[in-house]
C-alpha cells in the first residue's frame, strides 16, 4: 500500500492529540503506548516508526499541548492587543474550558505530573510555561505595560490557579470563581 507524503506526519499527530489527551485525563503513570496507538486507531508496533521511547512520545506530548494553547492567544490577530488578552482569558476562564479536561491547558493539568515525567518532558513544560509567558507578555507590551513579564506571570498564575480550583468546585461555585477571576484581572490590566 502507497502512503500520501504527508502520511507519517499526519500518523504522528494523530498519535500526539491522543497521547496529550491521555496525559490531560489519566496522567503520566496512566498512559501506556499500547492504549494511545489503540485510542489512535493503529497498532502498537508503529509506535517506534514515530518515537524512539514511550517518554519521548510524552516530552512530544506535551509540546504539543502548549503548541494548541498559543493557537487560541495568536488567534485573531487582527484585533487590538487588549481585545486579542480578554479574549484569550474569557476562553481560559470558561466552564468548557473547565470541563474539557482532555483538550484544556496542560499547566493546570499537569502540574503536578512533573515529579512523574522524565527530564525531557519537564523541559518540554517549562519551555511551554515560558514561552506561554512570553506571548502574554508580548500583547501586555503592545497595550504599554512596562512591567508586561511580570504582570503575564501574575496573570497566568491567577488563570490557573482559577481554573485548577473550578475544577474541584460545583457548577454554581464554579462559574462564581472564573468571573471573579475574569473580573480581578481586568480590574488589574485596566481593560
Amino acid at each position: 500500500m502507497r502512503y500520501t507524503p504527508t502520511h507519517k506526519a499526519e500518523t504522528r499527530a494523530a498519535i500526539l492529540f491522543h497521547a496529550a489527551a491521555g496525559l490531560r485525563e489519566q496522567g503520566v503513570r496512566g498512559i501506556g503506548v499500547a492504549a494511545i496507538m489503540k485510542r489512535a486507531g493503529l497498532t502498537h508496533g508503529g509506535f517506534y516508526q514515530h518515537f524512539v521511547s514511550r517518554d519521548a512520545m510524552v516530552a512530544a506530548a506535551v509540546t504539543y499541548m502548549f503548541a494548541e494553547g498559543a493557537a487560541l492567544l495568536d488567534a485573531g490577530e487582527d484585533l487590538p492587543a487588549p481585545d486579542r488578552i480578554g479574549r484569550f482569558m474569557d476562553r481560559y476562564l470558561s466552564a468548557s474550558h473547565v470541563a474539557r479536561l482532555a483538550r484544556g491547558c496542560p499547566v493546570p493539568t499537569l502540574a503536578s505530573e512533573l515529579p512523574h515525567m522524565d527530564d525531557g518532558a519537564r523541559e518540554s513544560y517549562r519551555d511551554g510555561v515560558a514561552a506561554l509567558v512570553g506571548r502574554i507578555a508580548a500583547l501586555l507590551a503592545e497595550c504599554g505595560r512596562s512591567d508586561a513579564e511580570a504582570l503575564a506571570r501574575s496573570m497566568l498564575s491567577e488563570l490557573v490557579g482559577a481554573v485548577a480550583l473550578a475544577r474541584t468546585q460545583g457548577i454554581a461555585e464554579a462559574a462564581e470563581t472564573l468571573a471573579a477571576s475574569r473580573r480581578h484581572i481586568r480590574l488589574r490590566l485596566g481593560f
